[in-house]
């Protein structure tokens, strides 16, 4: 048999490995990393008859979790941002912020979405916390009762809670509007 040239077979292993590859690619493949050391380290440390059937679902779980945690990060940053600005000028951009923020979490999470407006309404409680308890350890508490210092905090956290909240029920409402869109394009195309 002709010796077939390393850069075919690299063109044909991603092809093997995601199982679109057909039989006589995969014998191909198979053949020419049993000589070849190169291919062989490209194609991975497992052979060919030791891949798993679904390669394509694997990859597939692997990058909707890779999506789904730089989600979560994402939200996490937003959150911390929109806790960062309480008390400078730029805290009215949480207005336009927070709603965004919640309707992401909202096509993020799906059914666990409503734990957004609660994630945001603690992160902004525990940043707050260091300004809340300030008086307490500088000596500096007048006669102010000791829930108040609690108090200004813990109601901007709600308030950013409930905005965050309004943004889930935005996009709860669009996934609700696009589906519906959806049926009503299928229902006409199997009409047609």
């Amino acid at each position: 048999m002709k010796q077939i040239p390393c850069e075919v077979i690299e063109d044909l292993i991603p092809l093997v490995i995601d199982g679109v590859a057909s039989e006589p690619s995969k014998a191909l493949v198979c053949e020419h990393i049993k000589t070849c050391d190169s291919c062989r380290e490209k194609m991975g440390t497992l052979p060919i008859e030791v891949l798993p059937v679904g390669t394509k679902q694997t990859v597939l779980k692997r990058t909707r979790r890779a999506l789904f945690w730089g989600g979560v990060l994402l939200l996490l940053c937003g959150a911390l941002l929109a806790a960062s600005v309480i008390n400078t000028f730029s805290m009215f951009y949480n207005l336009i912020g927070l709603p965004i923020l919640g309707a992401f979490g909202y096509f993020l999470f799906r059914k666990w979405s409503f734990a957004v407006p609660i994630g945001v309404f603690f992160i902004t409680c525990l940043w707050q916390l260091p300004q809340t308890l300030a008086p307490f350890f500088s000596g500096g508490v007048t006669s102010a009762p000791w829930w108040s210092f609690f108090l200004a905090s813990g109601i901007m956290a709600l308030l950013y809670a409930v905005f965050t909240g309004i943004g889930v029920l935005i996009g709860w409402l669009l996934h609700i509007a696009f589906r519906k869109e959806r049926e009503e394009h299928d229902e006409e195309k199997t009409c047609n």
